[in-house]
């Protein structure tokens, strides 16, 4: 068994784990506020690790753009960060603890 399926599947076994699905691009999203992690799988004829995001705070929000290229994660603390599906690469972030609004 490839160890990048036995990580996502230990998510997936954890009380909080959500799964989200972005149809365009055959892509699951998971986000686990216990572990502090989201994860981007392609699901076509196996479930493959494409990322991981270990963050500090919590996870609380997660959304695909609707192109598949980009999703959005908020979150407890009240960070949001639109991320790029292809590099991990985080391109765009605010911070709405502190008042500051999206441009």
């Amino acid at each position: 068994m490839n160890c990048k399926l036995t990580t996502i599947e230990k998510i997936l076994q954890s009380k909080d784990a959500r799964v989200y699905w972005c149809p365009t691009m055959d892509l699951l999203g998971i986000v686990s506020a216990e572990d502090n992690k989201v994860q981007i799988a392609r699901c076509d004829t196996k479930i493959q690790l494409l990322l991981q995001i270990e963050n500090v705070s919590s996870p609380s929000a997660f959304a695909f753009a609707s192109h598949g290229k980009h999703f959005a994660v908020g979150y407890i603390d009240g960070r949001v960060s639109i991320v790029s599906t292809e590099t991990g690469n985080e391109l765009f972030h605010f911070d709405l603890s502190n008042g500051e609004q999206p441009s």
